[in-house]
């Protein structure tokens, strides 16, 4: 109960500001639906959670370590693993021991991992919050006027954007991306828009906005009208390691919810509905109009694998930025980085976690 009350009092902490100020009523009624969100949380948690459990068990109370113990020994696991030498040290553990000790060890420091959690006040880091928090300002900037939303500078026809693309523009504000500006770009995923508006900014050359679905096809080709953007191309197409027809798995009230895969969807259930499209490959297309690309975003619900394999000779010609979802299914999260290390570009990487409410959701590999 105590960890509870930690993180009502935390959310209410950090949420309170919003209550000043211009939208007060708006700004209620979100903030209630947050918390309402966070009490069924916590009721599925006591329901349903592992630790409350636990606390309450014949086996807590046989236990001779106390909750500040365990709180103790879980912080204490956190800092090994957050040691550069972490891996090191568990192939050193893990070396000469037989299967069944491996998974033991291995899963013995999950089991102190998820205690190290008691001695925080929420599941998310500061800079997750803090980018929470600027969200919600920008939430409140968002005006519609004459059948037009605007966010900050960019238009759209309605509120369909994702404001996370507009975060460090994608995390390009992170790092050099000059060398992109005499240069095409190539965005597989794009949607509304919203990350064209924000690519077309670092090149003088065209951006390729790649959308396979009617609707928000026609949708991408008003926002880019509406914006007056003289340089983003729509293109409705697929993409993917072949050329010809794939099945695109989606959600029949929201497009963006969709997915080659729906058993790896992370909206579970959602993708019911599917659709053949047309699909080629980056490196058909860029050959194809003879192009010299300077950033490749990829944010294909779960097919950046099969888009980069698709890619890998105009990665091999251009060298360009790369910003890749990872975060579809663990695949991805895990192998990915080492897929681009094998082909020997001497990329330096950061990985970047966009979206600022999700466990994972939206986090992105930056290669440059």
């Amino acid at each position: 109960m105590g960890y509870e009350m930690n993180f009502i009092t935390g959310t209410i902490t950090r949420t309170m500001s919003f209550f000043r100020g211009k939208n007060v009523v708006s700004r209620i009624v979100r903030i209630t639906k947050q918390y309402l969100t966070v009490l069924r949380a916590i009721g599925s948690l006591r329901k349903h959670g592992l630790l409350p459990g636990y606390f309450l068990s014949p086996q807590f109370k046989h236990n001779n370590w106390s909750f500040d113990q365990c709180k103790k020994f879980g912080q204490e696991f956190e800092k090994i693993y957050y040691d550069d030498g972490f891996s090191t040290r568990l192939n050193d553990l893990l070396r000469g021991l037989d299967h069944e000790d491996r998974y033991m060890v291995k899963f013995l420091f999950m089991r102190m991992m998820f205690l190290s959690f008691l001695n925080r006040s929420d599941l998310f880091e500061k800079i997750e919050t803090n980018s929470f928090m600027a969200h919600l300002k920008s939430a409140d900037s968002t005006h519609r006027k004459s059948g037009v939303v605007s966010f900050g500078k960019y238009k759209f026809i309605n509120n369909n954007y994702t404001a996370h693309n507009f975060y460090e523009n994608l995390g390009l504000d992170l790092i050099d991306a000059s060398s992109a500006i005499n240069r095409s770009i190539i965005d597989v995923g794009a949607f509304i828009g919203d990350s064209s508006l924000v690519l077309c900014r670092f090149t003088k050359r065209n951006v390729y906005a790649f959308e396979p679905f009617v609707d928000t096809y026609a949708e991408l080709s008003e926002n880019i009208k509406l914006n007056d953007i003289g340089n983003i191309v729509p293109v409705k197409l697929g993409l993917s390691d072949t050329q010809g027809k794939r099945r695109l798995f989606f959600s029949a009230q929201d497009h963006s919810i969709s997915t080659n895969d729906p058993a790896m969807s992370l909206s579970d259930g959602a993708c019911t509905n599917s659709i053949e499209i047309d699909v080629t490959t980056i490196d058909v297309f860029a050959a194809d109009n003879k192009l010299d690309v300077g950033i490749i975003k990829i944010d294909a619900e779960g097919a950046e694998q099969a888009v980069l394999r698709g890619a890998v000779e105009t990665i091999k010609k251009n060298k360009p930025i790369l910003l890749v979802s990872i975060y579809h299914n663990v695949s991805d999260f895990m192998d990915i980085k080492p897929w681009i290390d094998g082909l020997g570009l001497d990329y330096k990487y950061k990985i970047t976690k966009l979206e600022p409410t999700t466990f994972i959701e939206e986090t992105m590999l930056i290669c440059y």
